[in-house]
C-alpha cells in the first residue's frame, strides 16, 4: 500500500519517518514549499512531488500547479493509498480537503477544542481555478473527515475529552526510534541535517540548558531590539549553566552576532530528534513555545509567559492554557 505524506510541518515528517519503514514502504511525499526540497531529496529512493513553479507568467505559473495537484489527486483515485499529515494548512485544507487523512499531532493544538474549526482560507486566483476545475471540498474543521489520528506520549497522556469519539492512537516516539535500522536511522538525521557536533557540546558541561527563541520580530509583534532585549535578560539568569539557542525555522535573527559566547543550534530540525538520541539537558527554557514539551518529564522548564512584554500579553494573552508561567525576569 501506498502511503502519502502532505509535507506542512517538520515535526510531522518526522512522525512520519518513525511510523514508516523507510528500506520496504512505498511513499511519497508532496510539498507545496521549495523550502522543503531539500530534506526530501535527502530521502533515497522516494517518490517526490513539489507544487511550486519558477515561472514568471502567473496563469502559466497557475496551470503548472494544476497539472501536478491533478497527477497527485489521480494517484490516490487510482491506488491503495493512505494519506498522512496534517488538516491545519492548505495541502490538507484545501488541495486534499476532499481525501480521508491520517492526523499526525502537529503541537499542542490538537489538544485545543476551540481550535476544531479552521480559519478560513486567503481567496487566491489558484485556489479558485483549482477549486471549480477539480471540484474539491476545503475542509473547515479540522477533525472532519480524518480516518486516523495520531497523538505522541511526548504531549498526550491520555486521549483529549474532544477527541474520544475518534480513532486515535497514542505513539511512543522514542519505543519507533529504537526500533529503526542503523540505515534507517542515519537517514533520518541526514534528511534534518542533524550535527553530531552538538553531543560534544553537550558531554562537556553537566548543566546544558536549552532556550527555544520565537518569531516576535518576524511576526512583527515585538522589534528586534526589543526581543533581543528580552533574550538577553532571560539569559543573565542563568549564569552558571551553559545555555544553547534554538531559534524558531522562520526567524531571520542571527544570535551568534547578539550572543557569540552562546552555542548555536543552526539547522532545523525537530526538537524530539535530540531526545530520541538521549541527549539529556538540565533546563528548558522558554517565553511560552510550546517546544518545551517535548522532553521527558525530568527536565526542568523554566516557562516565562507572555506576561514579561504588554505588547505580548495584548497580542497572545495569558498563555496559562499551555503552562502556568514559573520564571520570572
Amino acid at each position: 500500500m501506498k502511503k502519502i505524506f502532505l509535507y506542512d510541518l517538520d515535526r510531522q515528517l518526522l512522525l512520519f519517518l518513525l511510523m514508516s519503514n523507510l528500506e520496504k514502504d512505498d511513499l511519497i511525499f508532496i510539498a507545496i514549499h521549495k523550502i522543503h526540497q531539500n530534506k526530501l531529496l535527502k530521502l533515497p529512493g522516494k517518490k517526490i512531488y513539489l507544487f511550486t513553479s519558477e515561472n514568471k507568467i502567473k496563469i502559466l505559473r497557475t496551470l503548472d500547479k494544476f497539472f501536478k495537484l491533478k497527477f497527485c489527486r489521480n494517484i490516490i483515485k487510482k491506488n491503495s493509498c493512505k494519506i498522512f499529515g496534517t488538516t491545519s494548512f492548505k495541502l490538507g485544507q484545501i488541495y486534499f480537503g476532499d481525501f480521508k487523512i491520517n492526523l499526525l499531532e502537529d503541537g499542542t493544538a490538537d489538544y485545543l477544542d476551540k481550535n476544531i474549526i479552521l480559519k478560513k482560507s486567503r481567496f487566491s486566483f489558484t485556489n479558485f481555478i483549482m477549486k471549480i476545475i477539480l471540484n474539491f471540498k476545503i475542509r473547515k474543521n479540522k477533525f472532519e473527515n480524518i480516518e486516523k489520528i495520531y497523538l505522541t506520549t511526548f504531549l498526550c497522556k491520555e486521549i483529549p475529552t474532544h477527541l474520544k469519539n475518534k480513532n486515535v492512537e497514542i505513539i511512543n516516539m522514542k519505543e519507533l526510534w529504537d526500533k529503526k535500522s542503523l540505515k534507517e536511522k542515519n537517514i533520518i538525521k541526514e534528511c534534518f541535517d542533524f550535527n553530531d557536533t552538538i553531543l560534544t557540546t553537550l558531554n562537556s558541561n553537566n548543566k546544558i540548558s536549552i532556550l527555544f527563541t520565537q518569531p516576535l520580530s518576524e511576526d512583527k509583534v515585538l522589534t528586534e531590539d526589543e526581543k533581543i532585549f528580552l533574550y538577553r535578560q532571560i539569559i543573565n539568569k542563568y549564569p552558571d549553566e551553559t545555555i544553547i539557542v534554538k531559534k524558531h525555522p522562520r526567524e531571520k535573527t542571527d544570535y551568534s552576532k547578539y550572543f557569540p559566547e552562546l552555542p548555536l543550534i543552526k539547522e532545523n530540525y525537530p526538537t524530539e530528534l535530540l531526545m530520541l538520541m538521549d541527549i539529556k539537558f538540565y533546563r528548558a527554557i522558554t517565553l511560552f513555545s510550546t517546544a518545551v514539551f517535548g522532553f521527558d518529564k525530568d527536565i526542568k522548564i523554566d516557562f516565562y509567559g507572555t506576561e514579561v512584554n504588554d505588547k505580548l500579553l495584548k497580542k497572545f494573552g495569558s498563555c496559562d492554557n499551555l503552562m502556568v508561567r514559573n520564571a520570572y525576569i
